[in-house]
């Protein structure tokens, strides 16, 4: 449970000022009294029989300094140091009270700086606030911002959605923040070179509910976002999800034209081409050599997200279930995003596309690697719960599909939609054009046969993408068809041509 807590230390610093068992229960447990002679304990070597009890064990200080140097070996290190906006201070926390709406904006514009050497926020920097969050993990939040401020420093910490937390678990996290506040650890001469980093989000149609809100209130920052803001958001996380790096076939983004790590195709509707971009991803493992065809199955993973709202418990438990030691390259990573979500989505693919990994309840976590592709498949409706959502997906790099006749009157984006429009250039669509073009002029249908490629070539066959559009939508008897609509038809009626 290291990465979903923070580091290891902190916890067994927790466990062992909350439990501290005694000596009589460090017996039963393995665990050697402090002042036993440590040459007693080997370094790291426990090792268990049948019936659980631990034959060889290690002494807690070893342990402790095994996993110090694990820590420090830990590639989530900043090269740089983060930066608060202007209008907070450091060594204090900055309360920060703005719409629901607006607030993974707000703390994307945080993080996501023009300078180039600092990346995405780390998962431990960041704790989303929900009804199940523990004392525990709050606590170990509080240790990890102002316990350790020679390291930590450095970074930005931000609690987010403060307003969810249960009442109780509340008033014991404001306990403990005052209580760590004045701890000698923190206050020592030397700790005053290093101020911490923290700021606290509350959503404005919450905050009188909030009890943090309220003892946190001499700490309150304004905060302003503007559309500016915005285009600097989608710029920055574009190139800090382009990796530096030139990329081989190991990388399943290599299929990315841009060479993402994330892809999103989006829609305002159902049954506008996304699943044939997916298909397109496909094909292009193949094509490009990430992957063989007898890997498809292991090297496509489908992450299917149904019902009113997302369960990041449930991804983690379909992310987990598809863990794969086997493949040495990549995997493409599908996020199937049914339009029936409506709570929920926006914190979780935060989590697990900016922060690059999520969590279930028993701790264990998935984490992102830089090989692997992630493409959400998603609907974006009108709805208003979709409003956070909506801008959200919107900064990451994004293919946005059409309906065909939206697809015909739109020029300008017409590279976005070049895949769906390619699938009506082949034979069948070829065929059935060429009649519907020659029935509109008025010709002699019986005096026409259409022969494929290699033998008779039908005249005049320089029919556009636009023409092939135009002439299926004008009589496939269909207002406002999708794209599978079109093809069933076309495919119908070369069938009967």
């Amino acid at each position: 449970k290291q990465s979903s807590h923070g580091n290891i230390i902190e916890r067994l610093q927790y466990i062992i000022e909350s439990k501290n068992p005694s000596k009589r229960e460090r017996s039963k447990t393995g665990l050697s009294p402090q002042d036993e002679p440590q040459e007693r304990f080997l370094p790291m070597s426990i090792s268990h029989t049948k019936d659980t009890s631990i034959e060889v064990y290690a002494n807690i200080n070893r342990l402790c300094d095994f996993l110090e140097k694990i820590s420090k070996s830990n590639s989530s290190k900043l090269n740089g140091e983060r930066k608060l906006p202007d209008s907070m201070k450091l060594g204090v926390p900055n309360l920060v009270v703005i719409p629901s709406d607006n607030i993974l904006q707000f703390v994307l514009s945080l993080y996501l700086t023009d300078d180039d050497n600092l990346p995405l926020p780390f998962y431990h920097e960041i704790l989303f606030c929900t009804v199940q969050t523990t004392i525990e993990e709050v606590d170990i939040f509080w240790r990890r911002v102002m316990m350790n401020p020679q390291t930590s420093h450095r970074n930005l910490f931000c609690m987010v959605n403060i307003e969810s937390l249960k009442y109780e678990v509340a008033v014991r996290a404001f306990a403990e923040f005052k209580d760590k506040s004045t701890c000698d650890k923190v206050r020592n001469k030397e700790a005053e070179k290093y101020l911490y980093k923290l700021v606290l989000i509350c959503a404005k149609e919450k905050e009188r509910f909030s009890y943090l809100a309220a003892a946190f209130e001499d700490f309150k920052r304004s905060n302003i976002i503007t559309n500016d803001t915005t285009v600097n958001i989608k710029t920055n996380l574009t190139k800090k999800l382009s990796l530096s790096r030139k990329p081989t076939k190991q990388d399943a983004w290599i299929i990315d034209n841009g060479k993402s790590r994330v892809k999103v195709v989006a829609s305002n509707s159902v049954g506008a081409g996304k699943s044939l971009y997916i298909n397109k991803f496909k094909s292009d493992m193949l094509k490009m050599g990430v992957v063989r065809q007898d890997e498809m199955d292991q090297a496509v993973v489908t992450v299917c997200i149904h019902g009113k709202q997302a369960s990041e418990e449930d991804i983690t438990d379909q992310l987990l279930r598809n863990r794969l030691t086997s493949l040495e390259h990549g995997v493409m990573f599908h996020v199937d995003v049914a339009s029936t979500i409506q709570l929920g989505l926006s914190p979780i693919l935060f989590k697990l596309l900016i922060l690059g990994g999520v969590c279930n309840s028993s701790g264990k976590l998935w984490l992102c690697r830089n090989t692997d592709y992630y493409v959400v498949e998603i609907t974006l409706t009108l709805n208003p719960n979709h409003i956070e959502l909506d801008q959200f997906v919107r900064n990451f790099p994004i293919i946005n599909c059409l309906q065909p006749k939206d697809a015909l009157k739109t020029t300008a984006d017409n590279q976005n939609h070049t895949i769906d429009l390619m699938t009506i250039t082949d034979e069948q669509f070829q065929r059935v054009n060429e009649y519907l073009k020659r029935l509109k002029t008025g010709e002699n249908l019986e005096e026409f046969l259409y022969k494929i490629e290699g033998q008779q070539a039908p005249q005049n066959q320089n029919n556009s993408i636009q023409d092939n559009i135009k002439y299926a939508l004008q009589h496939c008897g269909i207002d406002q068809p999708s794209w599978c609509e079109l093809r069933n038809f076309v495919n119908f009626l070369n069938n009967q041509l």
